[in-house]
Order: structure tokens, then C-alpha cells, then sequence
């Protein structure tokens, strides 16, 4: 079957990308044929101006400085990302915005919304209803969504925008979601029926990921992972003495990374003795690759998703709420995560199965 995914825009967000990348995989495991619409809105100039402005003002404080991007960095992928879409990904012609008429040209039988937070309204306020499939209206393929994520637990639609999503949503074969409380978001807001699985990178296994990183050589020198979206002073000493403690080197990324390959971001973390993030997939990916590693709960970011997988794991006290110190809890025992994760896995591989079926 041709499946058509509809996600977030593949830019400069590695766990975003290898998402996209790890359903594409397991559809293809399953013998059908995806393809990701690819879109690629262009950035309103007043969206940059108001970038840049809060760029200034966050000058004058250090533990959130970052330099100043030109406009033409938003009109395009960096290289290093764009090399791996390009190569990785299947996707159609670069799109400005949802048509049929793209799902008539690359013959679409099916179509996934996710995973993500796609239906967050706040990063998606005007294109929201095609996150619902609303371009889709009138063509004849089953309508799925897998993991959607609506990235925070309150609904924060207009009301006019909700009925419309409610309408469109009801239209869909099948309904999953990444964290648990968005099943009931579904339930009582939207009046639909929708099961918890596994973000998409969860569902391949560390095995698959190593061909990404094989030309990336290990360094020798042991080393700690700062991968923290949402920096300030507390949670830079924290990660600094905790390393200190061990005898690690530093070793922070940023969310954007300019220049660095998916592969090089994965085998940073690959690589590391110890992990400490704010991200969900910087997480995801350190329960991948059975690092010892610590999240910071990012409230802002959407805390849901993070206490439903920890949770389903077994492992919450590697989470670090405000006040807390490290280290909080003994090491991940990844035998027991295995165990779960395999029967999670297998659950939402089924999912996917039965929707598509």
C-alpha cells in the first residue's frame, strides 16, 4: 500500500527527523510504500522580525545568549540535514502547503498524520486543520493518525478552530497518541477513541540505527552529554558538577547543532558514558542506546510525554523535577526496560498493522 505521512516540517530538529525517518522504515518492513509530503512553509518576515527581537533581549541574558540566524537560514534546510532527508527520506516535491492534488500524483492509499506534536495548535495555528487531514477532504484512503501529540495536557484551541477539527477528526479509521493524556483530550474534546504507543523511534531497535553512524569514529576520551534545550545557570551547574564528580568532559549540544550530521548527533550520544537532557528524543535515544542518563521535565516543551514513556518503564526516578538534585536514583536496570519495551513495541507495531489493514 502507498502511505503518505503527514508531519511536522523537516528542518533542523534531529528527533523530529528521525522519526519521520524510523516510521518510514517500519511502513517499508511491513511491505508497504511510504512517502512523507514534504512540507516546507517559507518564515512570514514579521515571524523573523519577532525572532530577532527576542534574540536581542535574550542577549542580556547569559544563560539564554545565542547568536543572531539571517533570515535566508529559514528559507532552507542546513546542508548537514539536508543530506540525510535527501538520502534517508523518501518525499515527494517540496510543498507550501497541503493539496489533493499532491496525494492524486503520488498515488496515496493511505495517509499517517505523526508523529510529533502535530496537533499542537501553538506550532501549527495555520495549518492546523491539515494536521486533521482537511486537504484530504473527498479522496477515497484510509485516514490514520500514529502518535500525534498534542505537547501539552490542557486544550489550548479556539473554540471555532475546535469543531472544525472535531469533524474532521471523526473522518480518521484509526487514532493513536503518544502520551496519556491525550487520550483524553481525544475522549472529551474531540469525541473519539484513541490508544497510547510508542513514539516512531522507539519501534526500530539500536541495531537499525548503527548504519547511521558507522562512519563516525568513538573517541577515547569518556565523556558526559549535555543535550539541553532550554539552558540556564542552575541546570548547567548541576551537569557540570555531576561530570566533575566522575571525571567527564562536558560535552553540550544545542538543539540546532549547525553543521552536525544526524549521524554525528546520534554517536554523541551513542558515544557518551552518561547523559543529561531536557528533549524527548535526546531521551528516547539514550533508552536506545542504554545510556545512564537523567531529563530534565520540560514543562514548556510538554511534560505529558515524558512522565507516560518513564512511566511505562519503570524508570521516573530519572526524571528531575524543579529542586531536584542528581543523582537521584540507582542506574536504569535495562534488562527490565528491555522487557517492557519489547511488549510496547510489539503493541504498537500492531497498530500499525490493523490501521493499514
Amino acid at each position: 500500500m502507498k502511505v503518505g505521512i503527514v508531519t511536522q516540517p523537516l528542518y533542523a530538529n534531529y528527533g523530529g527527523i528521525l522519526q519521520n525517518y524510523a516510521l518510514q522504515q517500519v511502513l517499508k518492513s511491513m511491505g508497504h510504500e511510504p512517502v512523507t509530503l514534504d512540507y516546507m512553509p517559507s518564515l512570514p518576515f514579521w515571524r523573523y522580525c519577532l525572532y530577532a527581537a527576542k534574540t536581542v533581549i535574550y542577549s542580556f541574558i547569559p544563560s539564554k545568549r545565542h547568536p543572531l540566524k539571517p533570515y535566508h537560514h529559514f528559507l532552507q534546510r542546513p546542508q548537514a540535514i539536508r543530506q540525510f532527508v535527501e538520502n534517508k527520506i523518501i518525499i515527494t516535491d517540496t510543498l507550501d502547503s497541503y493539496s489533493a492534488r499532491q496525494l492524486k500524483k503520488y498515488g496515496v492509499e493511505a495517509i499517517i498524520v505523526g508523529s510529533d506534536q502535530v496537533w499542537r495548535y501553538r506550532y501549527n495555528t495555520e495549518n492546523i486543520e491539515d494536521m486533521y487531514l482537511a486537504f484530504a477532504k473527498g479522496i477515497n484512503c484510509r485516514k490514520v493518525a500514529y502518535a500525534a501529540s498534542f505537547g501539552i495536557e490542557k486544550w489550548d484551541y479556539p473554540e471555532d478552530v475546535t469543531s472544525r477539527v472535531k469533524e474532521l477528526v471523526q473522518k480518521f479509521d484509526a487514532i493513536s497518541v503518544r502520551e496519556l493524556s491525550a487520550v483524553g483530550l481525544c475522549k472529551d474534546i474531540l469525541g473519539v477513541m484513541a490508544k497510547v504507543v510508542l513514539d516512531p523511534t522507539l519501534l526500530l531497535l539500536e541495531k537499525d540505527y548503527e548504519p547511521l553512524c558507522q562512519t563516525i569514529h568513538k573517541k577515547k576520551e569518556p565523556y558526559l552529554v549535555s543535550y539541553v534545550l532550554d539552558a540556564d545557570e542552575q541546570k548547567q551547574y548541576m551537569i557540570d558538577s555531576f561530570a566533575k564528580e566522575r571525571g567527564l568532559v562536558v560535552k553540550r549540544m544545542t538543539v540546532s547543532n549547525d553543521g552536525c550530521s544526524v549521524g554525528e548527533w546520534l554517536s554523541t550520544i551513542r558515544n557518551a558514558e552518561y547523559v543529561i537532557t531536557d528533549s524527548f528524543h535526546g531521551s528516547v535515544f539514550s533508552i536506545i542506546f542504554r545510556k545512564q542518563f537523567y531529563t530534565f521535565i520540560n514543562e514548556g516543551r510538554g511534560a505529558d510525554r515524558f512522565y507516560t514513556l518513564f512511566s511505562d518503564l519503570g524508570i521516573t526516578n530519572h526524571l528531575l523535577g524543579n529542586g531536584s538534585t542528581l543523582p537521584l536514583g540507582e542506574n536504569i536496570d535495562y534488562k527490565e526496560v528491555d522487557e517492557k519495551l519489547s511488549v510496547l513495541r510489539d503493541n504498537s507495531r500492531e497498530f500499525i498493522k490493523e490501521a493499514l489493514s
